[in-house]
């Protein structure tokens, strides 16, 4: 119904079918993509066994029910341990699988949130409440692309040869160097990060970009 309707993405909670592999397979039938969404409770091990008929994880960090509601940081873990699964289903296939949240992401929180590893976001209240539709949007965009640049940096000191001196940022005529221009802060206006309606900087840990698109506000 909903794919004859003009979906072309189907998510569901893995509780509301007996047979999870058999559902993912009927929606990709469909040239639909599929998907498996956790309530906050619900253990992720129920993934592990479908991860090549899965193209999106949607973790809840509500309980569902209403909108407004507070964001729950216990999911900040649950969302690492996801973020790591796929990680480490990607390294041996090569396949991406998008991990979004969706519950209480405001701007205060968006940042940590994609720290965790969220590379796509859905954002109710937090963007119809407000009194600036664009700011507020502007406004994650950065919380979230400062969030990955600083996750790219931990990343590249975590890999970097211990005892080996990190070289000066500027050159010798004063001008900053090539891997400085690249971590330049993200405000949301300029293009450092080849962002644009569709498309956002890419996410810290793949080559899969976020998708600003769908994920903020679903303009």
């Amino acid at each position: 119904m909903f794919a004859k309707a003009g979906a072309n993405v189907i998510t569901f909670h893995p509780e509301a079918s007996r047979h999870v592999d058999r559902t993912l397979s009927l929606i990709r039938e469909q040239g639909c993509q599929a998907g498996l969404v956790f309530n906050p409770a619900t253990p992720l091990d129920w993934m592990d066994h479908v991860m090549d008929k899965i193209d999106v994880v949607l973790l809840m960090s509500v309980n569902p029910g209403f909108g407004g509601q507070a964001f729950i940081p216990a999911v900040l873990h649950k969302l690492a341990d996801a973020r790591a699964r796929i990680d480490r289903y990607t390294q041996s296939t090569g396949r991406q699988i998008l991990l979004e949240i969706d519950g209480g992401v405001k701007v205060d929180n968006i940042g940590s949130i994609a720290a965790a590893g969220a590379d796509t976001f859905v954002a109710g209240s937090a963007i119809f409440g407000a009194k600036d539709y664009r700011a507020t949007i502007a406004a994650m965009r950065a919380a979230v692309g400062n969030a990955q640049v600083e996750a790219r940096r931990a990343r590249d000191d975590d890999e970097r040869p211990r005892g080996v001196e990190q070289h000066n940022n500027a050159d010798n005529d004063g001008r900053s160097s090539d891997s400085e221009q690249s971590f330049k802060h993200y405000d949301g206006a300029n293009n450092d990060h080849q962002y644009d309606e569709h498309r956002g900087p890419e996410h810290p840990s793949c080559d899969r970009p976020f998708l600003g698109g769908r994920a903020i506000g679903g303009f």
